[in-house]
């Protein structure tokens, strides 16, 4: 996740409304949504694709939910994921840690290997 997605996340809980603050793609949306797209993208001084651009991850990984208006997607609106982002943030960073563990050990081991290396030339030079 980059700092643009992080921004849109804050931006929304920031509202105050939880899963229920909308931000509107659609211009007719507009009055009924709390926040235009448009006026997301000039509060973040962000391009508006950059912003529809990551809301579209933010969508495919369950941050965001869109919000339709029949077939067509009028905007989108916080998910309970997206309400909680750092903690499942959190979460993907210690399942990954738990994943590659071996990995770390191992870099570690490698390290001191290094370490104990260097000592000894050094030791061993004098």
């Amino acid at each position: 996740m980059n700092k643009t997605c992080k921004k849109i996340l804050q931006t929304l809980i920031k509202g105050g409304k939880g899963t229920q603050y909308i931000c509107a793609y659609d211009p007719a949306w507009v009055g009924l949504a709390d926040i235009s797209i448009e006026d997301m993208a000039q509060k973040l001084s962000m391009p508006v694709e950059d912003i529809r651009a990551a809301s579209k991850f933010l969508v495919e990984n369950g941050y965001l939910e869109y919000q339709k208006a029949g077939d067509r997607k009028a905007g989108f609106h916080l998910s309970y994921k997206g309400l909680n982002w750092k903690y499942y943030r959190r979460e993907e960073i210690l399942r990954y840690i738990a994943d590659k563990w071996v990995d770390f050990f191992a870099a570690v081991i490698s390290l001191l290997s290094l370490v104990i290396s260097i000592i000894a030339l050094l030791q061993g030079s004098k």
